[in-house]
């Protein structure tokens, strides 16, 4: 049984994009944890992809129908940041490629 999960593991590996070299696929509590933590990493980059995906196209859309719109958001991040309030992931990310260097600087 133990064997079999191992080969599960290393077949998922395979299949992965993300590089798994370091990760050792045996049956011990460490490598163990060693997949788990390697697979939550896999799961928030992907997560992140599809965030930052969705992000460009509204990034996009208001470029071109409400510029204003960004600076405005910008200037939210900002403001919750100086009063440590919370803002939506998203807001951050499309404030983020509108300017970078402002953002950069908030944060």
């Amino acid at each position: 049984e133990e064997e079999e999960e191992v080969d599960e593991k290393t077949e998922a590996a395979d299949r992965d994009p993300v590089q798994t070299e370091a990760v050792e696929v045996t049956v011990d509590d460490k490598s163990t944890e060693k997949w788990g933590q390697l697979q939550r990493v896999v799961l928030t980059k992907r997560q992140f992809d599809r965030d930052f995906k969705s992000a460009t196209g509204t990034y996009e859309y208001l470029k071109e129908h409400s510029p204003q719109t960004l600076v405005t958001m910008l200037e939210g991040v900002a403001e919750s940041f100086t009063v440590c309030s919370p803002f939506l992931e998203s807001t951050l990310l499309i404030a983020w490629l509108f300017d970078a260097g402002k953002c950069e600087d908030i944060v």
